[in-house]
């Protein structure tokens, strides 16, 4: 069984259709634990704050129980810190991956993709495209998407935790 690391571009296609939800449901229900850092959880309690009319908040703690939520250490923050020039919570969550020794990163983030790529880590993004700057090295070794996303917790409640 895999653990597989969910950043919040990919919890949030859970909770609002986009054409990879599907994609992503079906293949998380398959053979994985998954797992992300409790900054996961604000962000996206935030997001269903900023946009209530999209994302219900029952969706997310729907999407979220289906999670191991790993607290924060002041190690992953140290950590998250070397890894410029990523955003603060892409760092963090690269840091949190690295630290729990997941086997994959699902994200749809093409920033966070290839810093997690340069560190080791597989990506895995079902039914994402390639941006055009990564395409000479990424592609030939993982799969990832160049755009972020936004959500809807009916596929988590079809096809993840059903």
């Amino acid at each position: 069984m895999k653990l597989s690391y969910l950043d919040t571009s990919a919890a949030m296609k859970l909770l609002v259709a986009e054409p990879e939800s599907v994609a992503l449901a079906k293949s998380l229900s398959s053979d994985r634990r998954l797992a992300s850092a409790w900054l996961l959880h604000t962000e996206l309690h935030s997001a269903a704050g900023r946009h209530p009319d999209d994302i219900a908040s029952a969706d997310v703690q729907t999407v979220l129980n289906t999670l191991h939520l790993a607290d924060l250490t002041r190690g992953d923050m140290i950590a998250a810190g070397t890894h410029a020039p990523l955003r603060s919570h892409d760092a963090i969550h690269l840091a949190v991956a690295i630290r729990l020794g997941v086997d994959e990163i699902v994200t749809y983030d093409n920033e966070l993709a290839e810093s997690a790529t340069a560190a080791g880590l597989v990506v895995f993004a079902p039914a994402s495209q390639l941006s055009p700057e990564t395409t000479s090295h990424f592609a030939k070794l993982h799969r990832s998407c160049w755009r972020r996303s936004r959500h809807d917790a009916r596929f988590a409640q079809q096809h993840l935790i059903n």
